[in-house]
C-alpha cells in the first residue's frame, strides 16, 4: 500500500499524471474523510402544565392535553430561524390530522 502512494506521488510531481485522475483520487481521499452525526432530539419540557383542564385550542374546540413538543422526532427551522417545525406521533394519534406542527418564535433559533 506504501509503494502505491510513493508511485502517485512520484508520478504527480513529474506532472505524468493526468488531472483528471488526480481529481479523482483527490475527491475520493476527502469522501473517505466525511461523516455524518445523527440527529437525535431529546425532549426536556412541555409548555402545557399537567393536567391543565382550561388549555383549550385557538378555536376553543377541545382541551389540549399534549403539547405539540412534548414528544418531538424531528425538529427543522426556517431559514432566518424565526419558525420552528416539529414532527410528533403523539400528536397526530390525538387530533387524527398529521404530526407536524409550526411555531413562530421571537428570537431567531431561541427555543
Amino acid at each position: 500500500m506504501n509503494k502505491i502512494f510513493k508511485k502517485i506521488k512520484r508520478l504527480t510531481l513529474k506532472n505524468v499524471l493526468k488531472p483528471k485522475t488526480f481529481l479523482i483520487l483527490i475527491s475520493l481521499f476527502f469522501s473517505s474523510l466525511a461523516f455524518a452525526a445523527a440527529l437525535s432530539v431529546k425532549w426536556l419540557d412541555g409548555r402545557i402544565p399537567l393536567h391543565n383542564s382550561t388549555c383549550k385550542n385557538s378555536d376553543k374546540e377541545f382541551q389540549m392535553l399534549n403539547d405539540s413538543t412534548e414528544d418531538p422526532y424531528d425538529v427543522a427551522f426556517s431559514s432566518d430561524g424565526l419558525q420552528v417545525f416539529t414532527v410528533n406521533q403523539k400528536q397526530e394519534s390525538v387530533r387524527g390530522r398529521g404530526n407536524l406542527s409550526m411555531n413562530r418564535l421571537m428570537e431567531p433559533f431561541d427555543v
